[in-house]
């Protein structure tokens, strides 16, 4: 057995007599690739031995072991293991590149970098907010996949997050600023930088801030962890809101779906453009959105991973001291591209915690994408270079695939960090250096140029042709190019490849007629009789600029019929505001194969019409479960609106089936009872404007009325007194009010996790509306505010999000966001006053880690 076979079965990563390449590396040009893995066996152990995992988990404290040292490019190629028929190449790397977190390419062929120079310095995060980050621009002069020249676009910058090249400049995120930077006189630095939006965050806490700015398919720029999406012209934006799922990178399939890596799982994506489930502000999680795509998150890091946030925790760590699941996925990338063999449609994505990157495959499924691990026990791409720490994967125009590794020991941010992991990156000894950084590139085994882009003179006849590239770089940067000129010569070669182009090709070009302002009903109505769904879904989108053309509307209503398309026509029908649209949007929405999403789809477009929605449901046959479940939506969303007359709508809808149709009546009056909160420790009154005509018969006699009289004891309308006195909710006082206002403002600062709603993010973070917890006693959530809280890990699922402490520490400011999340949305705790924080501070004030639920369920 050779040294590097015997540090292949050291390492794990044989399997079944099958070996990951390594071991050997080439030199072309200046770019250094590897083949097989040169790392020596004794290298190895002596990675091992510096962990000490094996005298932690048999509970003795490891001996000082000596710090691993950093390792220059051509060594950290040759700690890589990397799957067979690929190599991995250096395409840049420090003093080129320092600090990378994100890459974006123009339609040059030049990678624009993000460096973010000032993130954690040291474990306590000091001078952070230094203004020493920049946006680089990078160029391979020769081709031959080793950038040689670079230039510094942007300087000065604090925490800089993305970046995208557009309109001959780019847009940038600077903290807390979006903003757009042009190069007027041709030396490759910004002259001019104009601030389009402002207020997103990302400088008291960067993990959770908006992030990935993403040219898509519908010529939005899409954002991760953000609540915004934004339409650019070139001077100025145009905004539409979203829920703000993600963490950090985001990427897209062919028909534009949005896919990202919350951390602890590797891939979520929406079914539906995630813009539709902002529209109602009734609606709670829209079904299809922010969906578990990968239902897998074990990993296989190529060593044991001792400096991971929570390794103190059950499971986190295996045995043998490896990571045994997503603790930080980030950074993916649907590749669909021709080079890599065998990759079209994969997903790549980093973990960085494990020194790896993943590849899935992406399979569409009945019930939506579904993505597995490529390699059963193995990974696309493993380290043992302690300071490997993938954050971003992209396409280059050549079809590599590019991983930025910001190449630092700590990447846990301050809000975040665990007293565990500063005492391992202390024992480790890897703290620094900082400021390092490496930007890799994937090609196959035998090789490929470097990044090569277009002319500055391209014929717009030539993006046009373009549209049908293989490449999905080259089709979407041909249609920016398109969008951003407007050139009215190219809407007859649009409009041809439209009807007779390949069905990808023709989607290009109805987006790009779309952006270009030249879409017309005639191409709309192409669209949609196309017969490929992605094409026809992408007309329906697209028909909504023509909400008062019949053609449209019966087309569209039409394809309503179709599985693949009912989704898309449901949402879209919410932009028609015709009378007959919520009708046409009930019968839609209940036939019996119609499920969660399809509701969802009706819900977010019956924003303001729930109730003439309601009255088409309640006229038809309840035939299968789909009407029941519509109804008891729709009355939700007129419950939680904030207004007496639709909760009188609805319970006058109850009386008026009450003696007809009693299981149909039942079904809202469940809904009422569930919004009072009956049977529960703090039940809730339900104003309305007046008594609902006919509810006195109802409490009367019927196969209600006992089920109503309960719900009469919380209902209150004028001349009405609510026999539970105690249900009734004490107005706040002036003081109270102005704190209550202090925390709307503050609670920005959480709302990057929490959500604006306080609904936070299904299967990762907990709602706080409706929380139990947040309406209890202050003692016991007070000192999650202060100190923390690491919610309890629920069998057989990964560890939960860690929550940190609050960014402002006096007791004004943790007593007015308090006050505000136990008022919001429906929430009914007690004001909670400075001195209150004071006391439960002095309390715990010598509490150095975050809180666990037992240990706050044991507080007084």
């Amino acid at each position: 057995m050779s040294a590097g076979e015997r540090a292949a079965r050291t390492l794990g990563i044989m399997k079944d007599g099958q070996r990951l390449q390594s071991s050997s590396r080439e030199r072309s040009g200046r770019a250094w690739a590897v083949l097989c893995a040169g790392v020596t066996l004794a290298a190895v152990l002596a990675v091992r031995a510096s962990t000490g995992v094996a005298q932690r988990y048999a509970g003795t404290s490891p001996g000082p072991a000596a710090p691993p040292r950093p390792l220059s490019p051509d060594e950290s190629l040759a700690r890589f293991s990397i799957a067979r028929g690929f190599r991995i190449e250096v395409a840049a790397a420090e003093p080129l590149v320092e600090a990378p977190v994100a890459l974006n390419f123009d339609e040059h062929g030049r990678a624009w970098v993000v460096e973010m120079r000032g993130y954690m310095p040291d474990v306590e995060g000091s001078n952070e907010l230094e203004p020493n980050g920049r946006i680089v621009v990078l160029t391979d002069l020769d081709h031959d996949g080793d950038f040689d020249d670079r230039r510094v676009f942007m300087d000065g910058l604090v925490l800089p997050r993305a970046v995208l090249p557009c309109f001959g400049g780019a847009l940038v995120i600077a903290p807390p600023d979006l903003i757009f930077a042009k190069d007027t006189d041709g030396d490759g630095v910004a002259e001019t930088r104009k601030v389009l939006a402002t207020g997103l965050g990302g400088l008291d806490n960067p993990e959770h801030a908006p992030n990935s700015l993403t040219w898509g398919l519908d010529n939005w720029v899409h954002l991760s962890q953000h609540n915004m999406e934004y339409r650019f012209d070139g001077e100025r934006v145009t905004t539409r809101r979203t829920p703000g799922h993600g963490q950090w990178g985001l990427t897209q399939d062919d028909s534009g779906r949005l896919y990202y890596s919350p951390n602890p799982e590797a891939l979520r994506g929406d079914l539906f453009p995630k813009h539709y489930a902002s529209r109602n502000p009734a609606q709670r999680d829209a079904a299809g959105i922010n969906r578990l795509v990968s239902p897998d998150q074990t990993v296989w890091p190529a060593m044991p991973t001792p400096a991971v946030n929570r390794g103190y925790l059950e499971g986190v760590l295996r045995p043998d001291g490896r990571l045994a699941a997503h603790t930080a996925a980030c950074g993916p990338t649907i590749y669909r591209e021709p080079l890599l063999p065998g990759c079209g449609g994969d997903v790549f994505v980093c973990e960085p915690a494990a020194y790896m990157v993943r590849r899935l495959h992406l399979k569409e499924t009945a019930a939506g994408p579904v993505a597995t691990n490529a390699y059963e026990g193995g990974e696309f791409l493993t380290s043992t270079d302690v300071r490997f720490r993938p954050v971003w994967t992209c396409a280059g125009p050549e079809g590599a695939l590019y991983i930025v590794d910001m190449h630092r020991g700590v990447i846990q941010h301050r809000q975040f960090i665990t007293p565990y992991l500063k005492e391992q990156t202390a024992r480790l000894g890897i703290q620094g250096p900082l400021n390092m950084g490496r930007i890799y590139r994937v090609v196959p085994e035998h090789g490929a140029p470097g990044p090569a882009g277009l002319p500055a003179d391209v014929a717009t006849e030539q993006l046009v042709a373009m549209l049908d590239a293989p490449g999905a770089w080259w089709r979407l940067t041909a249609q920016r190019l398109l969008v951003e000129r407007r050139d009215p010569a190219a809407t007859p070669a649009l409009d041809a490849l439209l009807s007779s182009g390949s069905p990808r090709a023709a989607l290009h070009a109805l987006w790009t007629l779309d952006g270009t302002g030249a879409l017309t009903a005639a191409h709309v109505l192409r669209a949609m009789q196309s017969g490929d769904t992605a094409l026809q879904n992408a007309g329906v989108r697209v028909g909504e600029r023509f909400p008062g053309d019949d053609r449209v509307r019966h087309a569209m209503i039409a394809l309503g019929s179709l599985p693949g398309t009912r989704v898309q026509v449901l949402l879209s029908l919410g932009e028609d505001a015709g009378e007959d649209v919520p009708r046409a949007i009930a019968r839609l929405a209940t036939t019996p194969e119609c499920g969660a999403v399809e509701r969802a789809a009706a819900v977010s477009s019956l924003a303001g019409r729930e109730a003439a929605a309601l009255d088409a449901v309640l006229a038809m046959p309840w035939d299968s479960a789909a009407p029941r479940a519509l109804a008891a939506d729709l009355a939700d969303c007129l419950l939680r609106v904030d207004r007496p007359e639709p909760r009188t709508a609805l319970l006058e809808r109850v009386a008026a089936a009450a003696q007809d149709a009693p299981s149909k009546a039942g079904v809202l009056l469940g809904r009422v009872a569930a919004h009072q909160g009956i049977g529960k420790d703090k039940p809730r009154t339900i104003t309305l404007k007046a008594e609902p005509k006919g509810w006195s018969a109802v409490l009367a006699a019927g196969p209600l009325a006992e089920d109503a009289r309960a719900s009469d004891a919380l209902l209150a309308w004028p001349g009405k007194s609510v026999a539970q006195a105690s249900s009734e909710l004490r107005p706040l006082s002036k003081d109270e009010q102005a704190r209550f206002d202090s925390g709307r403002g503050l609670f920005a600062t959480c709302s990057g996790c929490h959500g604006l709603d306080g609904n936070g993010t299904p299967g990762q973070i907990p709602p706080l509306a409706g929380s139990a917890r947040v309406q209890g006693r202050p003692s016991r959530v007070i000192p999650v505010l202060l100190h923390g809280l690491m919610p309890t890990q629920a069998p057989g699922q990964p560890p939960p999000t860690l929550m940190p402490p609050v960014p402002f520490d006096d007791e004004e400011s943790i007593a007015a966001v308090l006050t505000y999340v136990r008022r919001a949305w429906g929430n009914r705790g007690e004001p909670v006053t400075p001195e209150e924080v004071a006391r439960i501070r002095e309390l715990t004030d010598d509490r150095t880690k975050p809180w666990t639920v037992e240990e706050l369920d044991a507080l007084p």
